[in-house]
């Protein structure tokens, strides 16, 4: 008796009176460009989730760096005769301390794996935002005529908002779990730093409204 041929289906030997293997065949093989395409799509954000860390991790380095020098803003206005107050004195003090301590931590935990000590892709627009309102502010606080503490609290208080929320959202787009709990302790720190100003800044204007004249 003749047999007759297997119909052949992408390697698949599949015998004409059995359609459902061929339908297998078809299966599997959407299967498995589906599988290739989730690859791909994965590839390309865990790609798109480094840049960004390195846009975090460079912003958050330049921040910090920042703080890390408002004793010397602070020294600028002492030798101006302009001196802050002392609570406020002692605020920038320890500000520029956990500051600088920050940054030597985040120099070492850069090196971590994957590495983000690279430069980042370009970002003009943050940039630009950065260096305006570094320079906005440290001209505000040298050489202004106002009161000199309310400007750098108010200043101040912006800053450590976008200290924290640099650490909050670079937590988010980086895979290294320590350094993702390090920023948490970051964000939560300088929140808490925020706080603080906060409160100095309402003492003073209840001290002000207290000693007003007709209080």
């Amino acid at each position: 008796m003749k047999m007759k041929a297997p119909h052949r289906f992408q390697n698949c030997s599949v015998p004409a009176r059995h359609p459902n293997v061929s339908a297998a065949c078809v299966r599997f093989g959407l299967l498995l460009v589906t599988a290739i395409l989730v690859d791909v799509v994965a590839a390309q954000a865990a790609e798109n989730d480094h840049g960004d860390s390195l846009i975090g991790y460079k912003l958050l380095a330049q921040s910090l760096s920042d703080e890390s020098s408002i004793g010397w803003l602070k020294f600028m206005r002492e030798i101006t005769l302009h001196g802050p107050a002392k609570e406020v004195a002692d605020l920038m003090g320890r500000i520029s301390k956990v500051s600088k301590q920050r940054g030597a931590q985040l120099g070492k935990l850069r090196k971590l794996r994957p590495d983000v000590t690279g430069n980042p892709p370009p970002s003009p627009f943050g940039d630009a935002i950065q260096a305006s309102a570094k320079g906005l502010g440290t001209y505000e606080m040298i050489f202004s005529d106002g009161t000199f503490d309310t400007r750098f609290m108010l200043l101040q208080a912006q800053a450590m908002r976008m200290v924290a929320v640099i650490a909050d959202q670079t937590a988010k787009v980086d895979s290294n779990e320590e350094r993702k709990t390090w920023l948490g302790e970051v964000s939560r720190e300088y929140e808490a730093l925020r706080e603080e100003i906060v409160e100095v800044m309402e003492g003073c204007q209840a001290g002000g409204a207290a000693s007003s004249p007709g209080s």
